[in-house]
């Protein structure tokens, strides 16, 4: 194997905080967490082997770490919660199967195996419920928020095309409803900050849709493009105005909510989440046409994540080659295709 291909996988998953002020990995060597903005490399840590995941837990010094399937120090069927202060492992949690996802928001955290998923309270580490999920999750599909005291998820269900979302509230009362979304399996999802609206993609990467959690109903469709393509991320802005959409294809879509027709977009933002309904909600087919990206941001690299910052700038994530961080400017009048972007390399060029 050549340096330049030992290069191209230095790089693992990338996880950012939920106020999106950082974003976190594991490294071949270790792990690296940096702030958005200004971008910066806050820690940059040595450690015996590769990293598949490092979550920050509520922007302290403790990380969640998985390794990867080489690591013969830190198996990937295990969550080891990390000191970095102190540098040294504080408590691990050990799973029967590899895991496939890592998400944690407040005091909690949530494990995304192939095909279940644990919900823990990070205190004690005590289990609070399991979940099954659709049996062939490989890419750990999983989207956690927080609204006041309510902890808001949502997952492929079991069935295929289908999402659940499970609402726990303040007495960690449960909560859940289906949302049939897909015809196909469920590629890339997210909830926006408020956890009232949904947006999915499938494994095709042609459509994007939105829904309200309230009523189930589809409350925009827009079209990312006509050729299939993986989906690797979704991000509302914080005002609900715009969709982010990175894919394998290159390109950076951001979808404007607002003029998109839905006359209903107010309302969803003011409702309730939840209406103690526990049934199957179905979304017409032929509610919205498919409008195409409002502005587009055009990037060489494959593996691309976006997220939107406090102040409605776009943050978008390459883990190509040595990784590089954009912060991206676009005409939130116009649209269009932009080239506004400052652009930072995350690691040195040397192998």
């Amino acid at each position: 194997m050549s340096d330049d291909e030992e290069v191209k996988k230095e790089i693992h998953k990338i996880s950012f905080s939920s106020d999106n002020s950082m974003f976190s990995f594991g490294t071949e060597k270790g792990f690296i967490v940096c702030s958005t903005k200004p971008f910066n490399i806050i820690t940059n840590k040595e450690m015996k082997g590769g990293f598949l995941f490092a979550e920050v837990i509520d922007n302290s010094n403790i990380i969640a770490l998985v390794g990867d399937d080489k690591n013969d120090f830190f198996p990937n069927t295990k969550v080891i919660f990390y000191d970095e202060f102190q540098s040294k492992k504080i408590s691990e949690l050990k799973f029967g199967y590899p895991i496939r996802n890592l998400k944690t928001i407040a005091n909690y955290i949530f494990v995304v195996l192939k095909d279940s998923i644990y919900f823990f309270k990070i205190t004690n580490l005590s289990i609070i419920s399991k979940f099954k999920t659709y049996e062939k999750n490989e890419n750990g599909v999983f989207a956690v928020s927080k609204k006041d005291k309510e902890i808001i998820f949502c997952f492929p269900d079991v069935e295929l095309g289908n999402i659940k979302v499970i609402k726990y509230n303040e007495k960690m009362e449960k909560e859940e409803k289906v949302l049939c979304a897909h015809v196909s399996r469920i590629a890339c999802l997210n909830l926006n900050k408020e956890a009232n609206l949904i947006c999915s993609a499938s494994d095709t990467g042609t459509l994007i849709r939105v829904f309200n959690i309230e009523n189930g109903n589809l409350t925009h469709e827009f079209r990312r493009g006509t050729e299939k393509a993986q989906i690797f991320s979704l991000d509302f802005s914080s005002n609900n105005e715009f969709l982010s959409c990175t894919s394998d294809r290159g390109t950076v879509h951001i979808f404007n909510l607002k003029k998109s027709g839905d006359e209903n977009l107010e309302k969803v933002q003011k409702g309730s989440l939840f209406n103690g309904l526990k049934r199957l909600l179905k979304a017409p087919s032929n509610v919205i046409s498919a409008p195409r990206s409002f502005a587009m941001f055009r990037i060489n690299d494959i593996n691309t994540f976006s997220v939107f910052g406090p102040d409605e700038q776009l943050f978008v994530v390459s883990t190509d080659g040595n990784g590089k961080f954009f912060e991206i400017g676009f005409d939130r009048k116009n649209g269009g295709e932009t080239v506004n972007a400052d652009v930072y390399q995350i690691l040195d060029e040397s192998p």
